[in-house]
């Protein structure tokens, strides 16, 4: 195993301690923060609700892996999870999930792995890099993960990442009216997409 995975893989044991996923409030502005930028994704799972998270790294060091979230323990269940396209007018195309967004300081960073309910973790190798620059807003993906279920419980998944950047675009100016008006650059555009992630 190699020593990347090995620090993604200590982030799940620790609940993701090593990373907030709690991203920025609605009425959050880049004024908030001078010299950040921001990163969104979105998060979309066919299957039970259960936590769906990527792991990104800082390619050029300073900072600690961190995950990006949506949902949670099944036992938590919110009466109506968060259902973004749905909500603001554009078609899930079937899935349930949201986009999520988090300021970070400029560098170069990759999305490196993934996993669904805090345990299923893929062991394909992949890298979707992207730059955050101050006072922008860059895009670096929609995921997408399928639910392997037994019953009621989850035990695995697949994952894709999409190029969603017209439709997503659309909810982050939605979801966050300050940023509206904000440089958005589409880091995915130059992958080949779909991607398969991998399963577990």
């Amino acid at each position: 195993m190699s020593a990347r995975i090995a620090v993604l893989l200590s982030c799940i044991g620790a609940l993701c301690a090593c990373g907030s996923t709690s991203g920025i409030s609605e009425g959050y502005s880049l004024d908030m923060n001078p010299g950040m930028g921001v990163v969104f994704v979105s998060i979309a799972y066919s299957g039970m609700y259960t936590p769906n998270s990527i792991y990104i790294r800082k390619t050029d060091g300073g900072m600690k892996p961190f995950a990006m979230t949506f949902g949670g323990d099944t036992l938590l269940i919110p009466a109506n999870p968060s259902k973004d396209f749905s909500a603001f007018g554009y078609d899930s195309l079937g899935h349930s999930g949201a986009l999520v967004s988090r300021d970070l300081p400029p560098g170069n960073y990759a999305v490196e792995a993934w996993s669904v309910c805090d345990r299923c973790m893929s062991d394909q190798k992949f890298s979707v890099p992207f730059t955050i620059r101050a006072g922008e807003a860059t895009y670096a993906g929609s995921y997408e993960f399928v639910h392997k279920m037994v019953g009621l419980r989850v035990t695995g998944g697949g994952g894709t990442l999409l190029d969603e950047f017209a439709r997503d675009r659309g909810v982050f100016e939605q979801k966050f009216p300050a940023m509206h008006g904000v440089t958005e650059t589409d880091a995915v555009a130059g992958l080949k997409t779909p991607m398969d992630l991998g399963t577990q």
